[in-house]
């Protein structure tokens, strides 16, 4: 959890973010321009110019503070804050609310009086701005070209990628203290990408959520990710009797009783230690596997959870690390027939490589499972549940978790599709169980094992069909998650509205990260 001083350059983002946003196009704030509110907004601004970490927002501040002046110099003459007239826009809310953003961000740009001036720093602190700003710089002028993300205003898209690089630095300590260090390329790419697709979601549907949210939820989601890499990287390494003990091990470890949520089998990581035929490094697995477990289960919010929320994402924590060992052995089973083309072992009738189900079957269960979704959405009930439903059940009716399971298994499917979509070259080389395994799909040999003689037009069309189908379970998906903010925001509490801006910021992250496999393959190649 970031402490004071980290939170405060978040914070500073944030607010300078919405004085930006909400300037009037005369220069002023307001419904009604007040001279004082106008002064102080612009005062504010001048005095946080120099923040090395918003420097690539520089330009917009000085048009802001420009036109602030401009406002100003036409007022002058003017004695409006002083007419009793406006006794009453001068008391409003929205009056009263700039103020507070105004005072917050002075005090809070003296609280970080120590990075206030990039002339007052070092030359390697100065030179390690300079690198960060060159990097967000690249990576506004690639998000700014996408498509789908220009609907989000320039200056709200640019404000996200600055605040989601002040996430970085945390993040890349947190990822130590669970999963051992490794090589793979795509980890760092990753890590770059996961606080964007995070803020892009704030800003996609224009919600400023608090620094422990996001930290919980990045945190969360570079674990996961890290576990699936430490499967792929370490676990894969284990013998077939290996990784059938390890298997024993969760099963054991994640028991649980009719109550729901009491634990049995709390010995079972000590019962392995002393197990005579226990190797050294299944041991290693063991302990990786139950650090992650605690990290996950033993988090303070979570720990506030009801009984209920927690239960659910104990489940869903268990499937999904038991899902990443049976996938283990459908790819040693793919691996196995590389003496020939893999499309050619799509329409024989042996169970190592036909597929069990239809390929619709299999993307709402074994693909969309495999995507994590269900865990994210069960970690994420508990950190709300936990703060905002104080120990409550975060969606406390019966239809409103259904509307939720609903959603998040067409949200998990949409999500499937797309990978589907972005990974497909790289799936016809590897051993991964994907959609190339399905006769059904375009592009793939028929059920007589038969492949298309026009493989680019034949891989060309498969994709389509992907997209088009990934794009009905995002509708779906969309169309569901409405019905469940109505109900939330009908609840007579602000913990309702709360609640369904945070369920808008986890449906944006999924919505990016899908969105970006249809850009860009970020999936881990690690074997």
């Amino acid at each position: 959890m970031p402490v004071l001083n980290e939170k405060v350059p978040v914070v500073i983002v944030q607010i300078l973010t919405v004085l930006l946003s909400t300037q009037n196009d005369d220069g002023s704030w307001m419904p009604v321009h007040r001279v004082d509110t106008t002064a102080y907004a612009t005062a504010n601004l001048l005095d946080v110019i120099d923040l090395p970490y918003i420097q690539n927002l520089k330009i917009e501040i000085q048009c802001a503070i420009a036109k602030a002046c401009a406002a100003l110099a036409l007022k002058q003459d003017k004695a409006s804050t002083l007419d009793p007239t406006l006794d009453k826009e001068i008391n409003s809310d929205s009056s009263g609310t700039l103020e507070i953003l105004s005072y917050a961000l002075q005090m809070l740009s003296l609280t970080n009086d120590t990075n206030h001036s990039v002339k007052s720093l070092g030359d390697d602190t100065v030179e390690a701005f300079t690198r960060q700003n060159r990097t967000i710089r690249k990576h506004i002028e690639y998000f700014s070209s996408l498509d789908h993300l220009r609907r989000i205003p320039h200056t709200r898209l640019k404000s996200a990628i600055i605040e989601a690089n002040l996430y970085r630095p945390f993040l890349q300590c947190q990822r130590i203290g669970v999963f051992p260090a490794s090589n793979a390329e795509e980890r760092h790419e990753y890590l770059e990408y996961l606080p964007i697709m995070w803020l892009l979601a704030t800003a996609s549907y224009n919600v400023f959520a608090p620094p422990e949210f996001l930290v919980d939820m990045m945190t969360f989601s570079t674990r996961v990710f890290l576990a699936d890499e430490y499967v792929k990287s370490k676990v894969a390494g284990l013998a077939q009797h290996e990784v059938f003990a390890l298997r024993k091990h969760i099963e054991d470890s994640f028991e649980v009783d009719q109550m729901r949520g009491s634990r049995k089998g709390e010995q079972a990581s000590e019962e392995s230690r002393k197990m005579p035929s226990t190797s050294d490094r299944l041991l290693e697995v063991i302990s990786v596997f139950t650090t992650f477990v605690e990290a996950v289960t033993n988090h303070p919010r979570v720990v506030r959870a009801s009984r209920t929320d927690q239960s659910d994402l104990r489940f869903e924590l268990k499937g999904f690390i038991l899902r990443r060992l049976y996938q283990l052995e459908d790819n040693a089973r793919l691996r196995g027939q590389d003496q020939q083309p893999r499309q050619q072992h799509i329409h024989q009738s042996t169970e190592s490589s036909t597929p069990q189900m239809p390929f619709s079957m299999w993307v709402h269960q074994s693909g969309s499972g495999d995507s994590g979704c269900h865990l994210f959405w069960a970690f994420f009930t508990c950190i709300l549940g936990g703060s905002l439903r104080n120990g409550q059940n975060c969606l406390p009716t019966l239809k409103q978790r259904l509307m939720a399971h609903t959603m998040i298994t067409h949200h998990s499917a949409f999500y499937r599709l797309c990978k589907e979509h972005g990974s497909r070259h790289h799936d016809m080389d590897r051993a991964n169980p994907s959609c190339v395994d399905f006769p059904e799909i375009p592009g793939n040999v028929d059920d007589k094992g038969v492949a298309s003689p026009d493989s680019k037009l034949a891989e060309a069309e498969a994709k389509l069909k992907l997209l088009d189908a990934a794009r009905f379970e995002r509708q779906s998906a969309s169309n569901t998650a409405e019905l469940l903010y109505q109900e939330l925001e009908a609840e007579a509490e602000v913990w309702g509205d709360m609640l369904a801006d945070r369920i808008r910021v986890f449906v944006g992250a999924g919505e990016q990260f899908s969105d970006m496999y249809l850009i860009r393959d970020v999936m881990s190649s690690v074997k």
